[in-house]
């Protein structure tokens, strides 16, 4: 009961260290790595290695260890020894940054730390998938779960999640293959080109009411024309085709690929989760699951927007 007190010393001045990163601008480093010192100099120099054992530094935690599905037993959770002396600011609005926080299990653990924004929703989200994946661990498909990953909200607009690593988003992995820019790809040029035909010169978001008075199989005809279009280093297969080292091993990642992207559309499906274009899903680069993120339009808010989202997934 002594060591109360001192843990909570030691959270409350790391909630305010967070608090202070999280809401530097950073413009002179975005979308590069920076000194953690430019930022805080109190966790540049943290150092729980040297501390005596019950003071505030030594009874620091690692983030993202309590799953709420059992009694936790903070004895054997990974105590923060330090943090890595450079941070990545990312490019986004809010400007999050990417910390690496140095773990007393000899294991690097990051983190995205956010501010101006409210995570709480994305851990709800996230505690929800893993009840999902808990109905499915009894089925006998190799791979059928939701990756998920530890979102930890420390104020209303500040939280931080954890850094799925070995990842990428979807887009910028097919740019990447293609060699060429987004707009310059063929079959995404020929959908603009058919979008354009309904009520030329407005906006597109006013286009839609019209494509949507469509009939199903005319959409269908134009959607497998844009299909053909794509050249085959524009496709996901040529990415499996590159990462497998032979025809077995490309069957195993496309099944393991597939059974991720059910379990997810399901499980998004069920929770009303929108906005799922390719940024929101991220690939991880050994196992080829998807990892679903950004979760801003969940239970059903999706089919309240201007365009509502009738797709679920």
């Amino acid at each position: 009961a002594d060591l109360i007190p001192a843990k909570k010393e030691g959270w409350v001045k790391l909630l305010q260290q967070l608090d202070i990163l999280a809401r530097q601008a950073g413009s002179q480093h975005a979308s590069k790595k920076a000194p953690l010192r430019d930022f805080s100099p109190w966790l540049a120099q943290f150092d729980a290695r040297s501390s005596w054992l019950g003071t505030a530094e030594e009874q620091l935690e690692v983030p993202g260890q309590y799953s709420g599905l059992q009694r936790p037993d903070p004895r054997s959770h990974a105590r923060v020894l330090g943090f890595q002396p450079q941070l990545l600011v990312m490019s986004s609005k809010q400007k999050p940054k990417r910390l690496i926080v140095l773990g007393s299990d000899e294991r690097e653990h990051w983190f995205l730390v956010k501010g101006g924004e409210d995570v709480r929703l994305d851990e709800r989200v996230e505690q929800l998938f893993g009840t999902v994946n808990g109905l499915l661990a009894t089925e006998a498909v190799l791979g059928l779960q939701v990756r998920t990953y530890a979102v930890v909200p420390l104020l209303p607009d500040l939280g931080i999640l954890e850094w799925v690593r070995n990842t990428k988003p979807l887009k910028p992995l097919l740019i990447d293959l293609a060699k060429v820019s987004f707009e310059e790809i063929d079959a995404h040029k020929q959908r603009l080109q058919w979008a354009r035909l309904f009520r030329p010169g407005v906006p597109p978001v006013q286009r839609y009411p019209a494509i949507f008075a469509l009939e199903r199989s005319n959409v269908e005809v134009a959607f497998r024309r844009f299909v053909a279009a794509l050249k085959p280093n524009e496709t996901l297969k040529a990415f499996f085709v590159q990462r497998a080292l032979g025809p077995e091993a490309l069957w195993h990642m496309r099944q393991r690929f597939a059974a991720s992207l059910a379990a997810t559309s399901a499980a998004s499906y069920l929770l009303g989760i929108g906005d799922r274009h390719l940024d929101n899903y991220l690939l991880c680069l050994n196992s080829l699951e998807v990892v679903p993120i950004d979760f801003g339009y969940s239970f059903g808010i999706g089919a309240l927007l201007p365009v509502p989202e009738m797709v679920p997934f």
